[in-house]
């Protein structure tokens, strides 16, 4: 039975009261390398995944796709070794894409998706992947286009080695579900919805085999820009531009209560930010101001937003970061 959690007014006004954001370490992992993707065009049609330290250091490329294809959106799976991320080949066909994995030396790259959705006449891609805590199961939204069922994305899970897919929302033509991340004990995911008639976003959460539907964020608030779940479980991390104002850093608690901004950027919009492994950073992308022409690059940030440092400085656009453990 699906369950939206009512929001009130106070719930989701923002707790600038609280100057500074602190909570005890989380796990006694130890921070490794932030992988991200990088724009190669100004169509960002050409893209590949990149890892550097979080001083800035020892920049690598992952993958060296050709021309006309995009890497994006990477996710490095729990013990480090491991980088999930989805390709698109432009020009061929309804552009279609597919979930890949690849080690973090850029070696052993693997097709998890493709064949399962070519089998579908429906299915034109999948994409956003999210490694599961322990790193056997793997969330993934798959976008869906016909004449009969319109367009829409669902989000799906599978093992990690791409078998045993299973669909687990399914919002109905024109609406799409993104960008999942799971909670650190893997009892729920959160993720996107985009509503059509709202023209806006929102957060739920829901269980791994599709039950107890969640909001908990409002439509007014609308969050679009990437969500990572903190390691000790109590904030979800995200970048929301209401209408009229920057894309902002936030956190929320699971239940939807305790906003947070993080960010007070009144021009500059910050995109897809992540937790370190150790639960004491965050790793974002600010746009204007960084980089060239305004083109983003990577920082690393305290919790409460403050010791902002960009750790790229390149002419292309550089964003979609996530924090990797270092490697067992």
């Amino acid at each position: 039975m699906k369950r939206l959690l009512v929001m009130s007014v106070a719930a989701v006004a923002l707790v600038a009261s609280s100057p500074v954001l602190t909570f005890a370490r989380a796990t006694a992992v130890e921070n490794g390398r932030i992988v991200f993707r990088r724009y190669y065009n100004v169509h960002h049609n050409r893209g590949a995944i990149f890892s550097i330290r979080p001083d800035g250091t020892g920049e690598r490329q992952i993958t060296h796709p050709g021309r006309k294809v995009l890497d994006n959106n990477p996710d490095v799976s729990p013990n480090g070794r491991w980088i999930v991320f989805h390709r698109t080949w432009h020009g061929r066909g309804d552009d279609p894409g597919a979930v890949f994995r690849i080690r973090k030396d850029g070696t052993h790259a693997e097709n998890l998706t493709d064949d399962s959705c070519r089998r579908r006449d429906d299915c034109l891609a999948d994409r956003d992947p999210s490694y599961s805590p322990g790193g056997g199961r793997i969330a993934f939204g798959r976008v869906f286009h016909s004449e009969t069922r319109d367009f829409e994305i669902d989000l799906f899970v599978m093992h990690a080695n791409g078998t045993h897919r299973r669909q687990i929302t399914s919002p109905g033509p024109f609406f799409e579900d993104y960008d999942p991340s799971w909670s650190p004990d893997g009892s729920r995911l959160v993720f996107f919805r985009w509503d059509p008639n709202r023209g806006s976003h929102a957060l739920f959460t829901v269980e791994p085999d599709g039950s107890d539907l969640t909001r908990i964020t409002s439509w007014h608030l609308d969050p679009a820009q990437g969500v990572d779940w903190s390691p000790n479980g109590r904030w979800i991390l995200f970048s929301a531009k209401p209408e009229g104002q920057s894309g902002n850093l936030r956190m929320i608690r699971p239940n939807g209560t305790g906003l947070r901004l993080i960010t007070g950027a009144t021009k500059a919009d910050w995109l897809k930010p992540c937790f370190s492994p150790d639960g004491t950073r965050i790793a974002s992308a600010r746009s204007l101001g960084a980089g060239a022409d305004g083109n983003p690059d990577i920082y690393v940030m305290r919790l409460d937003g403050s010791h902002q440092r960009n750790i790229t400085r390149t002419e292309e656009w550089d964003s979609a970061a996530d924090w990797g453990r270092r490697e067992d």
